[in-house]
């Protein structure tokens, strides 16, 4: 591994990470964003999926194909050239054209207002317009971001698991909301994770016997059993970064990170808490290193970075 090497990953994720935001920011018929259709239908395809009795890749597999046809309808499909630099994501693709013929039934109206309200959750970040990024955008942008470093960065990871779970990594914030997390307090923290639990027994207890398949691979995700969901859960912490490329850095200075020494600090605290999952990649550790001084840069131009 080089800087080189990493600057260039980081060059090649933010300009299909752009290109991704073009198609899912468009907004569609009913004058929705297209990023509320695809995250609705998306985790409502995984878990009928489950239900069907077919395995977890093949949920996967479905719910990814989905994405992808959200995609083709922004007008973005994998022969775009910023799919140049994937191409074991592009066989993938290939693979899962046999799953144009497969159409499940709707969730269930419980389940559904669960998912509509997981994707209207509001975030700290900003999208393009200067408004509150939703759910709906962040979690369409990771998964079809995560598979394709996945694949290349990664080729013993399951795609259809880092899918699936890139869907579903934020459920909980359904009955949560969202917490920002780059400066926040231990305090602050400690309440995050003891309210997700809380979260996690009420979705559990909703829905364990009409959906339990989806109810255990959520719990999976939550307890990082896999190396899927400690690469999903790596990969996805580096999202942010991109509406910080696209803001000039305003919601950062907004939750207090007012100077590159802050920026820093709050930098290596976040790599202290997630350290014990991502150790094992360290592809995603030193592109979040790459990243963050490009990010440095956008909000202090003239700041000399001296933290790597």
């Amino acid at each position: 591994m080089s800087k080189v090497d990493s600057k260039r990953r980081v060059d090649e994720q933010l300009t299909l990470g752009n290109k991704i935001y073009d198609a899912i920011d468009q907004k569609v018929d009913d004058g929705e964003a297209r990023h509320h259709h695809i995250l609705r239908d998306c985790v409502g395809t995984l878990a009928v999926s489950l239900e069907l009795s077919h395995g977890y890749r093949f949920a996967g597999d479905a719910a990814h194909h989905r994405l992808l046809q959200h995609l083709t309808q922004g007008d973005l499909t994998t022969n775009d050239a910023v799919y140049a630099p994937y191409s074991a994501y592009t066989h993938y693709v290939e693979e899962l054209q046999d799953m144009s013929a497969f159409f499940p039934p709707a969730p269930s109206p419980r389940l559904a207002t669960v998912i509509g309200r997981y994707a209207k959750v509001q975030r700290a970040t900003r999208d393009l317009s200067g408004q509150p990024e939703t759910n709906s955008r962040h979690v369409v942008h990771v998964s079809a971001m995560s598979v394709p470093y996945a694949l290349e960065e990664y080729p013993d990871l399951d795609p259809s698991l880092v899918s699936s779970y890139g869907f579903v990594h934020d459920i909980l914030e359904a009955y949560t909301g969202d917490t920002a997390t780059l400066n926040i307090s231990k305090k602050d923290y400690a309440k995050k994770q003891l309210d997700e639990a809380k979260a996690l027994k009420e979705f559990t207890r909703a829905f364990a016997q009409q959906y339990p398949k989806l109810v255990a691979l959520v719990e999976r995700y939550e307890e990082l059993g896999d190396d899927e969901s400690m690469f999903l859960k790596s990969h996805e912490k580096g999202d942010p970064g991109y509406t910080h490329f696209s803001d000039g850095g305003a919601v950062v200075k907004e939750l207090g990170v007012t100077s590159p020494a802050i920026f820093w600090q709050k930098h290596r605290e976040t790599y202290e808490r997630m350290s014990h999952y991502a150790i094992n990649f360290p592809q995603v550790l030193e592109d979040r290193d790459t990243r963050a001084a490009m990010i440095e840069k956008v909000i202090w131009p003239t700041a000399k970075n001296s933290s790597l």
